[in-house]
């Protein structure tokens, strides 16, 4: 039986890569789809997002669950396509996405199998 050559383990490694990336985006997109509010998002929602702009990135009211970027992202979303879970979670589906693509040209480098 014939060794396989280096493209062909780069493909199939490549491959499986791009398989785990689409199962997990399937996986956050369809827990995000059907899964209630977490306490968290909820105190984002009610005690954040309808604040000023200016007073999210001052943090007028401190707080620990006040994440600007999440809190700015639920603001705009719910401004764009109404005050639905899956819209308010969105923009953290669309960055996760992001997350993945620039972590797997990151690790690409680093090991070739």
């Amino acid at each position: 039986m014939a060794e396989p050559n280096s493209n062909t383990l780069k493909f199939i490694s490549r491959g499986s890569v791009l398989a785990a990336g689409i199962f997990v985006c399937i996986y956050i997109f369809a827990k995000a789809a059907f899964s209630s509010f977490t306490h968290d998002e909820s105190y984002s929602w009610l005690h954040y997002v309808h604040d000023s702009f200016f007073d999210i990135i001052t943090y007028k009211r401190s707080f620990t669950n006040n994440h600007l970027l999440n809190t700015l992202g639920m603001k705009y979303s719910e401004m764009i396509f109404g005050n639905h879970e899956f819209a308010l979670r969105l923009p953290n589906l669309l960055l996760f996405i992001v997350y993945l693509v620039y972590g797997f040209l990151l690790l690409r480098r680093s090991n070739k199998f």
